[in-house]
């Protein structure tokens, strides 16, 4: 059929030079290679703003629950989500199950003791106030760190799943969320 394909890389094991070659590649197949250049340059000078506003914070540790119900609670040990991985750095956040293949129990979670909870938002989600309040007042996790200082920060899933320069976007987010309600 002859017909050429362009895939995206973010999406199979990315970082944010994976959407910074791609959009070098967008710019080569519709020749504004000019228009392209300029654009990552923009994105890497919100990078390093992210970077630069938190230079003087630690490193802090993170788990995601995917939003199943309001009532359960499913933990991702993100192994593959090299990319948001990757935008979630700049923050200084690091991944809490590193590593982890397969499953994360909530009993491994709350061994671990995380000091943020992520959730992802998306259209068809349960109710993620109804899940947070859940979180905050479920017994079992009253010792873990992200919930005794109230550490859950909800992320939009197109923003964080969509592979695209909106990470950003939800990293930002993040940050002014994060500076408002910090660890104490």
């Amino acid at each position: 059929m002859n017909i050429r394909t362009f895939l995206q890389t973010t999406n199979h094991q990315g970082t944010l030079d994976s959407l910074y070659n791609d959009i070098a590649q967008l710019g080569q197949i519709f020749d504004v290679q000019d228009n392209a250049a300029k654009f990552t340059e923009s994105l890497k000078a919100r990078v390093e703003a992210i970077k630069s506003s938190v230079a003087d914070q630690s490193e802090h540790r993170f788990a995601c629950i995917v939003p199943a119900t309001e009532d359960t609670i499913t933990v991702s040990s993100m192994h593959n989500d090299t990319y948001q991985l990757d935008a979630l750095s700049l923050l200084k956040l690091k991944n809490t199950f590193d590593g982890v293949q397969g499953e994360v129990s909530v009993e491994q979670l709350i061994t671990a003791n995380p000091d943020y909870l992520l959730l992802s938002a998306y259209a068809g989600s349960p109710d993620i106030d109804k899940l947070i309040q859940n979180l905050y007042a479920n017994p079992a996790l009253q010792s873990m760190n992200a919930i005794k200082n109230k550490q859950i920060y909800v992320t939009d899933f197109s923003q964080f799943w969509g592979y695209g320069y909106q990470i950003l976007d939800g990293i930002e987010k993040m940050e002014q969320e994060m500076k408002a309600n910090p660890i104490k």
